[in-house]
Parts: structure tokens; sequence; C-alpha cells
């Protein structure tokens, strides 16, 4: 009878926890990409890892996204093309609970990135290995 009663328990805890859970909620997500002030086109744009779209040519994005409020989404911003590399740009925000009626809330950012460059030092030809460049 006690197990009865105890394993009753747990599932009604287990229920409430589940009913009380955030539930994803939309937000509209708006992302400016540029590189020495100028838009970057086909920027990778990666949301909690999941790679949700790239810019456009005038460097823009926007989606409409569901996430759980209150928690951590991490925004990323990836650019490869041929030699040209740029240095990954990260942001973590969170969206904040709403009512029912009320409109989705808007994150807009603008994501300046910084270029890497790669000098690679040869003689005859072959990369030289342990070379300073001053």
């Amino acid at each position: 009878m006690r197990a009865r009663i105890l394993s009753g328990l747990v599932m009604a805890i287990l229920v409430l926890l589940a009913a009380c859970a955030a539930k994803p909620i939309g937000f509209e997500l708006e992302v400016k990409v540029l590189l020495d002030g100028k838009p970057v086109r086909n920027a990778a744009i990666l949301v909690d890892g999941i790679a949700e779209g790239s810019t456009d040519a005038q460097g823009r994005f926007a989606k409409t996204l569901a996430r759980a409020p209150e928690k951590p989404i991490r925004l990323t911003v990836q650019k490869e093309e041929g030699k040209f590399r740029a240095k990954t740009w990260d942001k973590t925000f969170a969206i904040k609970p709403r009512k029912d009626g009320e409109p989705a809330e808007k994150q807009s950012f603008t994501a300046e990135l910084q270029r890497f460059v790669t000098i690679v030092v040869t003689q005859a030809g072959n990369p030289l290995a342990g070379a300073f460049v001053t």
C-alpha cells in the first residue's frame, strides 16, 4: 500500500513538472553582418549550433524561431570563402516570457566580423618551419 501511494505521488510530481516546463515561444531574429563596414553575403547563421540560414546580398538575415523563454540562446556567425576567413562571432541572449496575444519579441544584432590573415613563409617553394615575421 505504501509503495502504491509513493508511486502515485512520484507520478503526480512528474506530471506537474512536465506541465510547468517552459514551452517554446516564437521570436523574430534579425542579424546584420559587416566586415570592414561593408555587408557580408553568405555568412552562416547558427542558433544553438544549428544552421538556420545565411545572409543575403545586403548582409542581412531574418527568421522567426521558437525557443524556451529565459534559457540561453547562442547565436553564431561564421564566414569562410576560399582563402578568406573571419573570426567566428558569438552572442548569447535569452527571450522573455510573454502572455498569449502579446507580439513576438524581436532580437536584432549587428555582427562586425574580423578578418584573419595567414602568412606562409616559404623557401624554394616549401614552407619554412620556425620562421618569424616582423
